[in-house]
């Protein structure tokens, strides 16, 4: 387990890269500012990820966490940095085998892409409460249910105003009524 009990803020970036006996991280508490980037990458061990508190980031890179099943930004408003490296632009979780649940329910925008790729046992996406990104919001190379499909496209359906100009990328199939609501 990972935890920061006193931390406030971070004035840069944070990695947590190939621990292969770290099994939580939970930055529940204290800490809500992280001025860089998020970067939990090939811990084989890792089954849960909260920052509960942070509001913001530069970019958020879950990669390739083996046995990571629930990741949680329950604060997380802004994802605000643009650079054309992958690993420091947007939000991007991929490679993670049986990550079933991600929720950045009051992510209200990132400046850049959105990317949930190869998380074969993804079952729901929460951001609910997203306005705004870039260009693209991709979710695929994983099989996804009839029911998330449409889960995501009300989500993107009830933002006001509408998006347009955007790529949307998913992977599955919807029902009439998700496409419908398209």
């Amino acid at each position: 387990s990972f935890e920061m009990p006193l931390l406030t803020s971070i004035k840069g970036s944070i990695g947590i890269t190939n621990n292969t006996l770290l099994s939580t991280i939970s930055i529940q508490n204290t800490l809500d500012t992280i001025t860089g980037a998020i970067l939990i990458n090939e811990n084989p061990a890792l089954s849960s990820v909260n920052f509960d508190l942070i509001t913001s980031a530069q970019a958020i890179a879950i990669i390739g966490n083996d046995t990571l099943d629930n990741l949680s930004f329950t604060a997380l408003e802004i994802v605000d940095f643009t650079t054309d490296d992958i690993y420091y632009n947007g939000v991007h979780v991929r490679d993670n085998t049986l990550l079933q649940q991600a929720a950045f329910p009051m992510l209200q925008e990132v400046k850049t892409n959105i990317g949930f790729n190869s998380n074969e046992a993804l079952e729901t996406v929460d951001f609910s409460s997203l306005t705004a990104f870039k260009t693209e919001l991709n979710i695929y190379s994983s099989p996804l249910s009839t029911t998330f499909v449409n889960s995501v496209l009300a989500q993107l359906a009830s933002i006001a105003p509408a998006i347009t100009g955007k790529t949307i990328h998913l992977s599955g199939t919807a029902t009439g009524q998700g496409i419908a609501d398209r």
